[in-house]
């Protein structure tokens, strides 16, 4: 014990010494990069997240920010739980010295039992569901992260219950790293027996038949990545989907389901542009971000859909204090081509990111849609829990955290020419907000809101999202 405390103090008397040499120069050089604790990971995967490299000069009345951006935006990652940054070896005649960086890794095996709701999310099937277990899909869900120690992700899923799914993604950011390339791949089959054929008064209307599959989804995704900096990234999509329902949906209840008929096959192009500074991608508190998509559905190899459609996301964070975040949201979606598509693919507000707060329990569905966001973020608990003594897995010995109490401000407009059903929520002005108390915990987000919308409608809300 006390030989740790004499160590610590002795490494704590070199570094003082050495930033007090170099702060009469005001400068160093990067003489080389010493990684430490990646037992997983490859040194490139975290070079390649360091904005500075061999050879470079630092100016060292900035190296505490620079070390402190830089250990920010390795934790984003979602790869480790710390990263620190510090200078070893100096050379005081050629003002060289080596940049130690020491990192304790992430968990990366997730083998999880699936209990899935049905529903667009927990709050549709807690209030307008009254929380049925019959409304429970089953399975197993398996997650490999960092698998070859690339930053490459595998996953696969086996559901059963009311909607049986089986998928399989992996997604490998540096395939080929010395061209800065990466893949991406996913397939998806499920079939079940409910559909939500339409929206009316704003929710969604279903149908189940408790014999017969009444729906059914088939998908193959093929991905290319070009990232050829820290902040920029390029990604070239090409879709295959063949969709299927049931003679009773588009006899009884929707027609127009597809545009036309019991089947929709078609090929999708996408091309998606990102700029993005945001540090921590979970719960970012600076930075700033823009993502760009542009999308063609059908390719005239089948005339089942021929749709273009621009979407934005812009998000902007700032960081007042160590204590207070200030930050915005702007998303957008426009239809800029519009032939023999149905209410399948006519999507709005209210699904997965695209949704504002208070309106939890609706969807606005429409062609065009834009929204504002604003969220006032007040720290209030920052730590980790340090289980040496009790957790056998050592990267859960240490469970960084951080509490924020925020106040949500959210706008709202939503364009539907093609109203499948009676939706009083297109076509005019939303808005919505609330308060929240967002826990992260071990790069997850627990949140616990209470919002209210323009009809004055209010209640209390759970949200739980994932940062790998």
């Amino acid at each position: 014990m006390y030989r740790h405390h004499i160590k610590y103090i002795f490494s704590s008397l070199i570094l003082f010494f050495s930033f007090s040499v170099l702060s009469q120069s005001n400068f160093i050089v990067v003489d080389s990069i010493l990684i430490e604790g990646n037992e997983k990971t490859r040194d490139y995967v975290l070079l390649q997240e360091i904005d500075f490299e061999v050879g470079d000069t630092l100016d060292l009345t900035k190296i505490s920010s620079i070390f402190k951006t830089n250990s920010e935006r390795l934790l984003g990652t979602g790869l480790f739980v710390q990263a620190k940054f510090n200078i070893g070896d100096l050379d005081e005649t050629l003002k060289q010295a080596k940049i130690m960086l020491t990192v304790k890794e992430s968990w990366y095996i997730f083998p999880v039992p699936i209990l899935e709701i049905t529903d667009r999310n927990f709050n549709e099937w807690y209030y307008d569901y009254n929380a049925s277990l019959k409304r429970i899909n089953y399975g197993i869900e398996f997650d490999y992260y960092n698998i070859s120690g690339n930053n490459d992700a595998l996953g696969f899923k086996i559901q059963g219950g009311v909607t049986k799914k089986f998928e399989l993604d992996y997604n490998n950011p540096n395939l080929i790293k010395s061209k800065n390339i990466g893949f991406d791949f996913n397939t998806l089959y499920k079939y079940s027996k409910e559909i939500a054929y339409n929206t009316i008064n704003n929710k969604t209307a279903k149908y189940k038949n408790y014999e017969n599959n009444v729906f059914k989804l088939f998908r193959i995704r093929l991905g290319l990545i070009y990232r050829p900096t820290i902040e920029n990234k390029s990604i070239f999509n090409v879709y295959y989907f063949d969709n299927n329902i049931s003679e009773i949906i588009a006899n009884d209840y929707n027609p127009k389901f597809f545009g036309s008929g019991l089947k929709q096959r078609y090929f999708s192009l996408k091309y998606t542009f990102e700029y993005d500074t945001r540090k921590f991608k979970l719960y970012p508190d600076k930075g700033f971000m823009v993502n760009v998509s542009l999308e063609k559905r059908g390719l005239a190899i089948f005339d089942d859909i021929d749709q273009l459609i621009l979407k934005s996301r812009i998000e902007k964070y700032f960081k007042i204090t160590d204590y207070f975040i200030s930050g915005y949201v702007f998303g957008g979606k426009k239809q800029l081509l519009s032939g023999n598509y149905g209410y399948f693919n006519n999507r709005g507000l209210g699904y997965q990111e695209d949704f504002l707060n208070g309106y939890e329990l609706y969807v606005v569905d429409g062609e065009d849609y834009a929204y504002l966001k604003t969220a006032q973020r007040f720290r209030f608990l920052k730590g980790a829990l340090k289980m040496n003594r009790f957790m056998p897995i050592k990267q859960f010995k240490y469970i960084p955290y951080d509490f924020y109490f925020c106040i949500n401000t959210d706008v709202g407009y939503v364009n539907n020419d093609l109203n499948f059903g009676e939706n009083d929520f297109t076509n005019r002005f939303l808005y919505g907000g609330g308060a929240s108390l967002d826990m992260i915990i071990y790069n997850i987000l627990f949140r616990f809101s209470y919002s209210f919308n323009h009809t004055g409608e209010s209640g209390a809300f759970l949200y739980i999202s994932s940062g790998l």
